[in-house]
């Protein structure tokens, strides 16, 4: 597991430095509590991106799961008066 440092954070994005090489991450792989220039243990995929950070308070026994947004099944019937 790698280390760096929070450098950015703004809109749900931000960037982390580790060993002089900059990453950049979204707050959906973020677990715990990450804040400008704290130190934050990450790891990276194979492709060398950012896959998980672990922030402060983080339970790192427990992989992230990813946030998926339910659609619910409806339908809509539109009623109309007979005349």
């Amino acid at each position: 597991m790698a280390k760096g440092t929070i450098a950015s954070f703004h809109n749900n994005c931000g960037e982390l430095v580790s060993e002089g090489v900059t990453y950049n991450f979204h707050i959906d792989i973020v677990e715990g509590g990450v804040a400008l220039n704290k130190e934050v243990e990450f790891e990276l995929d194979n492709g060398g991106y950012v896959k998980i950070v672990y922030g402060q308070g983080a339970n790192k026994s427990q992989p992230v799961k990813k946030k998926q947004e339910s659609k619910s099944n409806t339908t809509k019937i539109l009623l109309t008066e007979d005349k």
